[in-house]
């Protein structure tokens, strides 16, 4: 196992780094990077498998908006409601919308944000 602290990336890696967050990560054994500047809200965190990094973000995210939904287009649309991504120094919203499952009998589970090693961790949304 590698115990060298991950460097920390620059804002404009990441989104390379919360892309590839995107996924089931085990937390067993990761190293949390040491921050460079005080002033600085995210930490990359090394996990087990080198792909997988997993960004941590300092300030919690917003409280969600609440949202108009539009009529639904069909009776097979479902509605995934919006959420707060975090964008390289802020957080974004992406509004809700319809779509349309990619079979039938999936469900969709929400994305959300985490409360980990003194951050915030965005889990991605997934159709089970």
């Amino acid at each position: 196992m590698n115990t060298r602290p991950f460097p920390v990336a620059r804002p404009s890696l990441l989104l390379l780094a919360a892309s590839l967050a995107m996924g089931t990560v085990l937390f067993a054994g990761c190293v949390v990077a040491r921050e460079r500047r005080p002033h600085r809200e995210v930490a990359v965190v090394e996990a087990p498998m080198p792909s997988q990094d997993v960004v941590i973000i300092r300030r919690a995210p917003p409280a969600p908006r609440i949202e108009v939904i539009a009529e639904r287009p069909s009776p097979g649309h479902v509605w995934l409601r919006g959420h707060w991504r975090y964008a390289g120094q802020t957080y974004v919203w992406e509004p809700g919308r319809w779509v349309k499952p990619p079979r039938r009998g999936v469900v969709w589970v929400e994305p959300r944000w985490e409360s980990r090693n003194g951050g915030y961790v965005y889990i991605e949304g997934f159709w089970r």
